[in-house]
């Protein structure tokens, strides 16, 4: 099974609040797990549509082995980005949360509406003795009002979460399919960098040339790219390249772009003061 998605959230998303309840959205690796007398994970499909099967620590699989018979859906988390998942060093670390129930034993629990797929897995958890720190369930709170979803929201933002998802209650799940049933909120910071220096196009389709990435650099020394905005800022880009004699490398260190102060958005920083993507750009901070 493929897990299902969730669609971004727009001024006209949700109409009545008291249908919606809202869960957490983590920054890890999303995880399909078949528990039966073994734990498999496999993550979402890449290329040819193929779910990818992971190898979990032991640590880890010995937890799931907790769960009865079943399909769950959940994150898979370590560190604090998506990025630290796959760093060996931080492998002790690895946790998974739930927050979907796939299949029950023999039965298909895509059919059951959201509210008896949470009351399953709340069952489920109450009847085991996990370790919330490597093994939980996702908290889900129902809504009734548009302030619920922004007091949840005011406690993720404290503790430097990604976002959140809310869910309707009477929805049904649908593998593979992106869902207006399921909408995901993400947090947007702005910081004004300095562009230090550019990146070439990596399109294997479409060459936008040696400036399709600006490069750029905090004042605490943090560094991080973001796309060329549009075809226009790629092409004033350009002409003042064509203005400056000599080699490409001249250019790209004696470009006027170089030391102007860009405004971007991204929606979290890392613990080590990095900017955890998508980092885009936003406007100049002289314009």
């Amino acid at each position: 099974m493929k897990p299902m998605l969730a669609s971004p959230m727009k001024d006209n998303s949700v109409k009545h609040w008291n249908e919606w309840s809202i869960e957490e959205k983590f920054d890890g690796h999303r995880l399909i797990v078949h528990v039966t007398n073994i734990v498999q994970a496999f993550a979402r499909p890449r290329g040819d549509g193929r779910m990818i099967e992971r190898v979990l620590p032991d640590h880890l699989t010995r937890q799931l082995r907790l769960l009865p018979p079943g399909i769950y859906d959940g994150e898979l988390l370590s560190g604090d980005t998506g990025t630290d998942v796959t760093r060996g060093d931080l492998a002790h670390e690895r946790s998974f949360v739930v927050f979907d129930l796939m299949q029950a034993g023999d039965i298909d629990t895509t059919r059951l509406e959201y509210f008896g797929r949470r009351k399953a897995l709340e069952l489920i958890f109450d009847s085991i003795r996990n370790n919330p720190s490597v093994l939980r369930l996702a908290v889900s709170k129902p809504l009734t009002r548009e302030d619920d979803m922004v007091r949840f929201l005011k406690l993720i933002w404290s503790a430097n979460g990604e976002g959140a998802i809310i869910k309707r209650n009477h929805s049904y799940y649908q593998p593979g399919k992106r869902s207006k049933d399921w909408i995901k909120i993400k947090r947007v910071m702005h910081a004004t960098l300095t562009v230090v220096g550019f990146e070439a196009s990596r399109g294997e389709v479409v060459d936008r040339g040696p400036f399709a990435i600006v490069k750029l650099r905090d004042d605490d020394g943090n560094e991080t790219t973001a796309k060329t905005l549009n075809d226009f800022e790629l092409k004033k880009f350009n002409d003042a390249a064509q203005k400056i004699e000599g080699t490409l490398d001249h250019v790209l260190r004696t470009h006027p772009a170089i030391g102007r102060k860009l405004v971007i958005e991204f929606p979290q920083r890392t613990r080590t003061g990095g900017y955890q993507g998508p980092v885009r750009w936003d406007r100049w901070d002289d314009e």
